[in-house]
């Protein structure tokens, strides 16, 4: 009596699948490792995932074996390729836009602040506090209700009409420059336009106009020339 042979049909298939799984994770690597192509490397290691999964399914039933774990690891590798192209894929258009270069026109800063007497404001930071050279673009004397420009009113400073933009900002300093801007003269709302220390352009709001020596409260926007 003849042996029994043993069943390739299930094997057959077994073979192929991990051949082409092997190819596509390797595909998937080199691609990833030259900075290849996002979609080819998301679908050769998604294609080993399914080759994996398929060959799973044709050995069920089976000893797991060597095939079942060249199976497994091929899902694994297949999985972790291809969920690190889909974590990149979605992160890229947040990290391009924080790293997009600022437009003219477009704001570079938008923000509130609270200023005291003496209290200097870098309007790109936000940051307030004592002058820091090349960088203070206002300033606040509280007794006087004013609001000067850093270096004791060396950049230019004027009241608009109306919500500026930056080009509006642009026209108005071109045409008039002043030190300081009376606070106590304007109306709640009011807006003035400034150059910073960086030569940027700055739109100042008036929340509030302050009494004697109430802090000032203002909002503003900054755009990058």
């Amino acid at each position: 009596m003849s042996e029994a042979q043993p069943s390739t049909w299930a094997d057959r298939p077994t073979v192929v699948l991990a051949g082409l799984g092997a190819v596509a994770d390797v595909a998937a690597v080199a691609q990833l490792v030259t900075s290849g192509s996002r979609e080819g490397i998301l679908v050769a290691g998604l294609l080993a995932v399914l080759s994996g999964v398929i060959g799973l399914i044709v050995l069920s039933g089976r000893p797991l074996g060597v095939p079942g774990f060249v199976m497994i690891a091929l899902i694994v590798s297949g999985a972790g390729v291809a969920g690190a192209m889909i974590e990149k894929i979605l992160n890229e258009p947040a990290a391009a836009a924080a790293s997009a270069p600022v437009t003219p026109g477009k704001p570079l800063r938008e923000g509130e602040a609270t200023l005291k007497d003496q209290d200097y404001l870098d309007a790109e930071t936000g940051m307030i506090g004592e002058v820091r050279p090349n960088a203070s673009d206002v300033w606040y004397v509280s007794p006087y209700r004013s609001l000067w420009t850093a270096g004791g009113g060396a950049l230019p400073i004027t009241a608009v009409e109306g919500v500026p933009d930056s080009a509006a900002c642009a026209d108005a300093l071109a045409v008039r420059d002043y030190a300081l801007v009376e606070v106590g003269t304007m109306k709640a709302g009011g807006w003035a336009c400034a150059r910073t220390a960086e030569d940027n352009l700055l739109a100042i709001q008036i929340r509030e106009v302050p009494e004697g020596d109430e802090p000032l409260r203002i909002s503003y926007v900054v755009w990058r020339v």
